[in-house]
């Protein structure tokens, strides 16, 4: 008896240590922080590869619909706020897909404030600067967040494609900052993606 509660023990211990290495790092916060898990951060993601496959510039990595929870944050991307998205491969301590900042703009980024409240962001860039085509962002009242698309256009999705259909996941982790080391930052991965020709796509659970 006490040889197998020792074992079973043993066996407790082994398997946490995997779990502490989940979370790679806030980069743009001070402290380089764990993100936030968040439920829905990788609600949807798409990658696309078009017929030259990964590469070639032509990729076309999407996110739509995170959604994440920040009271206290203040989000303004025409004046101060920073958007970082990183996306992982199985998880956040596999290799990275892709990584784009969009830095504050007044002209590439415009808002509207609905009758309800929400304040609704929209990033226009026909040059495709940073890497998104087009993004949108809405900022409801009481400090929900939801990026309902943010389109990647001309990029190169790394170690791709997912080969493993239906085993394989993508984490979504977003950082909302000012450049100053302040700010949110979040993740969240999908479930297994699917798809294993010029579009792959990772849902939330």
């Amino acid at each position: 008896m006490r040889f197998m509660i020792r074992a079973v023990v043993l066996t407790v211990t082994v398997s946490l240590v995997p779990l502490a290495a989940v979370h790679a790092q806030c980069t743009n916060l001070t402290g380089s922080p764990a993100p936030v898990f968040q439920q829905y951060a990788s609600n949807k993601i798409k990658l696309k590869y078009l017929g030259t496959g990964p590469g070639s510039n032509d990729d076309q990595p999407q996110l739509f619909k995170s959604t994440f929870q920040a009271p206290t944050l203040t989000f303004n991307p025409a004046t101060t706020t920073y958007v970082t998205v990183t996306l992982w491969r199985n998880m956040v301590s596999g290799p990275m897909l892709w990584n784009t900042t969009i830095p504050p703009s007044p002209t590439l980024w415009s808002s509207v404030t609905l009758g309800n409240g929400t304040v609704r962001w929209k990033f226009n860039d026909p040059l495709v600067t940073y890497g998104v085509r087009k993004a949108q962002v809405n900022a409801i009242p009481g400090g929900t967040f939801i990026i309902v698309k943010l389109l990647g256009k001309f990029q190169n999705i790394a170690n791709a494609p997912l080969t493993t259909p239906n085993a394989d996941v993508a984490d979504a982790m977003v950082e909302m900052h000012d450049g100053a080391g302040n700010g949110f930052c979040y993740d969240g991965p999908s479930a297994p993606c699917t798809g294993s020709g010029n579009t792959q796509t990772c849902k939330a659970f």
